[in-house]
């Protein structure tokens, strides 16, 4: 663990200004001249900083286990390597080693998806989170879930939303633009740039109620999930949305004929994925749970009846009749090391979410 009264010394001998500290998350963070942010982990060691280089662009390094001799040098020169760290450009998808004399091993984690690069930055540091071995189920589990969503597993063909819509006779499609604007909604157009930047267009058609119900039912069998809740943003006007309930079953009962096309097809990875979830100690599922869950949900809470409920006294404070699942089983530590993650990683303007990725 690093001395954060000495931490700090460090950083403001060489010009660095404290702009965030976060005693729950056990993070400091510093920025120099707009261009330099250092996050530091002062209880696992584990370093981050993300540099804005005037040719090479936004570029990420993050480094385990670095001692105070260590972070003399990276607040010195935060482009010195100071043994392995993992390194990430503007330009590179994936995080890389890199050790002391700087040189890039091309062999490490190439292929592996963004959430499962995440959840390695998560390992790294959040002390007694997961180990080594535990990280590598995670990196498995994130794997399963983009082949399902956005790609086939085992290179077998299945159609995307865009497919579909590009396929369409144009009559077809001024038809079905028509009914959405209709009932309000913006009319239907395909990105040209939709397999690089991850947007919704390029998800599997069936794949999102499909790979719903197998997680909600994991968070319903294994810790009581009724349902999810909407949580409107700060400043958000009031709508029908708002006030969005719903329960687990009428998120699992979906009938629609892509869905069952997917399930068909895909059920022993669905069935597989559910087995993943399951196979994970108490701490780190209820983690993935919520993660996931707000993941494909985004903006919503999954809720638990509360044990302790007492419908004669007033519904105040912890006499209320739900609990929201992330209070209850959840780390805040954890929730700002995924921003941390999105904040370091994703450039300023990219559609990614900085808490839960594409």
């Amino acid at each position: 663990m690093l001395d954060l009264n000495t931490v700090r010394h460090i950083a403001r001998s060489n010009d660095f200004e404290e702009i965030q500290y976060n005693e729950v998350s056990r993070v400091i963070s510093f920025l120099k001249e707009s261009r330099c942010r250092v996050n530091v982990y002062y209880s696992t060691g584990t370093v981050a900083t993300c540099l804005d280089h005037p040719r090479s662009g936004k570029t990420q390094l993050f480094r385990r286990q670095q001692s105070l001799d260590d972070l003399y040098a990276i607040f010195n020169n935060p482009r010195q390597h100071t043994g392995v760290g993992y390194y990430r450009s503007k330009t590179n998808e994936s995080w890389q080693p890199v050790p002391s004399n700087g040189s890039i091993n091309n062999t490490f984690h190439r292929a592996e998806c963004d959430d499962a690069r995440r959840w390695r930055y998560i390992q790294s540091t959040q002390e007694g989170f997961c180990n080594e071995k535990q990280a590598d189920q995670i990196a498995a589990l994130c794997k399963l879930f983009y082949q399902l969503r956005f790609a086939p597993p085992n290179g077998q063909d299945i159609m995307t939303t865009a497919d579909k819509i590009n396929a369409m006779p144009s009559e077809e499609l001024d038809e079905m633009n028509r009914r959405f604007l209709q009932a309000g909604f913006s009319a239907i157009s395909i990105c040209s740039d939709c397999e690089e930047t991850g947007c919704k267009c390029t998800e599997r058609s069936g794949s999102h109620c499909s790979i719903s119900r197998i997680i909600l039912k994991v968070a319903h069998d294994m810790d009581g999930v009724q349902g999810l809740v909407y949580l409107p943003k700060s400043g958000e006007e009031e709508g029908e949305k708002n006030f969005d309930i719903r329960s687990v079953e009428e998120f699992c009962s979906c009938q629609c004929h892509d869905g069952i096309i997917f399930r068909q097809r895909y059920s022993t990875f669905l069935e597989k994925l559910g087995r993943q979830f399951r196979s994970f100690p108490r701490s780190i599922r209820r983690e993935l749970l919520h993660w996931f869950i707000s993941k494909l949900y985004h903006g919503y809470e999954p809720f638990i009846y509360n044990p302790n409920y007492d419908p004669t006294k007033e519904g105040t404070g912890e006499n209320m009749p739900i609990d929201f699942y992330g209070s209850r089983f959840c780390s805040n530590s954890i929730k700002n090391a995924h921003h941390d993650y999105g904040e370091l990683t994703y450039a300023e303007g990219a559609k990614g979410c900085n808490c839960h990725g594409i």
